[in-house]
């Protein structure tokens, strides 16, 4: 059972199919080039014995590899094995093709036992020669194998840390947004119960919608819009006046694939650093342009501009990060100043 395991892995890693053809390739080459050196020489024979030799000594190597590593001295037991085989069989299947019997072909092997003595050494020349060949082949593709695991291992690390910072932000987040919101509505209860409801309602769906796009690991512009625009709703309840908003996204593209949570950090940034502390508040834009392959998208406020906190918030670097690693040199999060005041925020993601 151990042997059959063993034997499948073999032909499966090493792709044992291509590796034959290479090997009859060698002998057809070798077959070439002795009879341009041995004169007078069949070639046709010749031919015969080379692929004789060169597929035993082949198929010896890979049925000794099933059970036994190939190290150091060992590698000598196949190819001597392969190549006592291969000269033996070349000589019955010659002797075979030109009708003789088998009697008559155990006395030519005895006959022309210095014939088969050089057959041997020619085996074991060439042999030595295509064995280095795939030696070096199969350490190339070790190695090759060994790099890209990994590179596999270090992009899920990777992506495990990005979702790591990504459940972090949504702890920072969540927790602190819902206390300030029930807050908001038990001050709203008494006073103005019509916006106390409204509030509720709003936040409600937003927490909804949070919840189900935490069991996700992606989802389409059109979600983290919903969330978004439940976000905003509450905080205009919060704000009244001071607050205002505007969505330019157009219905084609809010199908498109869109990480989860990377807007909400660059809207909160806009209402937090930009417009709060202004007395009479401000406006929040967010648009979405496609560009050739590129998909463009801007969170823009009239606030108050760019301070330490609007560079440094762990938001944004989380934001850079996640670009970085799903989307790599193709992701990009820019901060510029927008024209007469304020912030734009801009992501660049891929777009087909």
């Amino acid at each position: 059972m151990m042997a059959h395991k063993t034997w499948k892995s073999v032909l499966l890693a090493r792709n044992i199919y291509v590796q034959l053809v290479i090997v009859l390739l060698f002998n057809t080459a070798i077959a070439i080039l002795l009879t341009l050196v041995i004169e007078p020489a069949d070639f046709w024979n010749v031919l015969i014995v080379s692929h004789c030799i060169g597929v035993t000594i082949f198929l010896t190597f890979r049925l000794y590899e099933c059970f036994y590593a190939l190290k150091g001295w060992r590698t000598v037991i196949p190819m001597t094995v392969g190549a006592v085989l291969g000269v033996l069989l070349s000589v019955v299947v010659i002797g075979l093709i030109n009708n003789k019997s088998l009697s008559i072909i155990g006395n030519a092997i005895v006959s022309n036992f210095e014939q088969i003595l050089v057959n041997l050494f020619l085996a074991f020349f060439f042999g030595i020669i295509v064995m280095y060949y795939f030696f070096s082949r199969e350490r190339q593709f070790r190695d090759s194998s060994a790099l890209k695991e990994i590179q596999l291992k270090n992009l899920a690390h990777k992506k495990q840390i990005v979702e790591t910072q990504l459940q972090l932000l949504q702890a920072q987040i969540e927790p602190h947004f819902l206390f300030n919101s029930l807050s908001n509505v038990i001050s709203l209860i008494e006073n103005d119960p019509s916006r106390a409801k409204l509030m509720l309602e709003s936040l409600t769906r937003y927490l909804r919608a949070s919840l189900s796009r935490s069991h996700k690991q992606d989802g389409t512009l059109e979600d983290e819009l919903d969330l978004i625009e439940n976000y905003l709703k509450i905080i205009q309840i919060r704000m009244g006046e001071r607050l205002t908003y505007t969505i330019n996204i157009p219905e084609s593209l809010l199908p498109h694939p869109f990480p989860i949570m990377l807007l909400q950090p660059l809207v909160e940034n806009a209402i937090h650093h930009g417009l709060d502390p202004m007395s009479q508040g401000g406006q929040i834009v967010i648009n979405a342009i496609p560009r050739d392959e590129i998909l463009l998208i801007q969170v823009i406020d009239n606030g108050e501009g760019f301070r330490d906190e609007t560079l440094s918030g762990f938001g944004l670097y989380n934001v850079r990060q996640r670009l970085q690693s799903l989307f790599g040199q193709a992701g990009k999060l820019q901060l510029e100043n927008n024209i007469p005041q304020g912030v734009c925020a801009s992501i660049e993601i891929p777009y087909a």
